[in-house]
């Protein structure tokens, strides 16, 4: 198994819309979470179950103090992946959550509340910080794709406009992973696609926005 230098990065870069869903409060409000689960899929794809072709490990396990007795756990991980017969060197990760916090703050109900599974959720929040330096849902990350919207995932100066360019291709290949669950729309993307090697740097750009409006009525999910 031999890569290119943005083979992995193209191949993870966008969820599907189900992966995504909107967060609706705190500071991260309008922006989109990441099903773990969807992650783990995504690297077993690319490289094979956990274990044999992506494993991590858990380097250290701790906790912080927090405002008002609050108190932070704090897991640092390291994510490998595996070329042939060659691990990765290790890539590493640091995530969090709350295990002690105040609940009904300010009311006289107000107390302390044990999460018993916040070492768990850090643990995982890790895992999405070092997977993303290989491309996973990196999009999401960069405000390119919100599971509605494409953003500003077209190139804006190519080198040559003869061709359309890497990151136009990587729209529709993602756009492809989109459609997988609706057979004729993935069916007519695939002769597009097909067409699409070829297209013009302009004419792949007409293709991604006649996407928007042509492939909408195949199912809810695929975004406009």
């Amino acid at each position: 198994m031999s890569f290119n230098n943005m083979d992995i990065w193209n191949s993870l870069n966008r969820p599907p819309a189900s992966a995504l869903k909107q967060i609706g409060f705190g500071p991260m409000k309008g922006k989109s979470s990441i099903q773990p689960q969807w992650r783990i899929k995504a690297m077993t794809e690319q490289f094979g179950p956990v274990g044999v072709g992506w494993k991590y490990e858990i380097v250290r396990l701790w906790t912080e103090p927090a405002a008002d007795g609050q108190v932070f756990a704090f897991a640092q991980i390291n994510v490998f992946w595996k070329d042939d017969t060659n691990w990765s060197d290790p890539i590493p990760g640091i995530g969090g959550n709350l295990l002690m916090s105040i609940v009904k703050k300010g009311k006289p109900e107000e107390r302390m509340e044990l999460n018993d599974e916040a070492f768990k959720m850090a643990v995982t929040d890790a895992m999405g910080v070092a997977m993303k330096a290989l491309g996973v849902a990196a999009d999401v990350y960069a405000d390119l794709w919100d599971g509605s919207k494409w953003g500003k995932a077209v190139d804006t100066n190519p080198e040559d406009p003869a061709f359309c360019t890497a990151q136009q291709a990587s729209t529709l290949r993602q756009t492809a992973k989109v459609l997988d669950h609706t057979e004729s729309g993935l069916t007519a993307f695939i002769e597009w696609y097909r067409k699409g090697e070829k297209l013009t740097y302009d004419e792949a750009n007409e293709l991604i926005d006649d996407y928007k409006t042509h492939f909408a009525k195949y199912s809810e999910d695929v975004p406009v």
